[in-house]
């Protein structure tokens, strides 16, 4: 664990992550409007449960043993602290390429669509 929690403000913080976090693994299991080649994956090798950090430049939240990739390129996702938005996991892909995952209601973002088929014509 990278930072000291507070209750309950984390116990929030922590439980909003792993609610995006959800709905993104519950997408890319039924494949809705999600290519093939995205995958979400959990290592569970060396911690058991979910690993929830901070970083400390931003002080965003996320999950150091989860994985998301989309042919083969690590896209991160972190979760701004203390937003109150339904939804607010962001992405960044090859440091330079970011956005929302998801609309307000859970779907995944036009912007992060746009961003999987950037992504996939340069692994092309």
């Amino acid at each position: 664990m990278s930072y000291q929690r507070v209750i309950p403000r984390d116990l929030f913080n922590e439980s909003k992550l792993l609610k995006c976090l959800g709905q993104l693994a519950l997408i890319i299991h039924d494949r809705v409007n999600v290519p093939r080649e995205l995958e979400l994956t959990h290592d569970d090798s060396e911690f058991s449960g979910f690993q929830i950090e901070q970083n400390q430049d931003s002080a965003a939240l996320y999950c150091a043993n989860m994985q998301l990739t989309f042919a083969g390129q690590v896209i991160e996702l972190n979760l701004p602290y203390n937003s109150k938005e339904s939804y607010p996991l962001n992405y960044v892909v090859n440091d330079d390429d970011d956005g929302r995952v998801f609309t307000d209601d859970g779907k995944l973002s036009h912007g992060f669509l746009v961003s999987l088929k950037a992504l996939n014509r340069i692994n092309a």
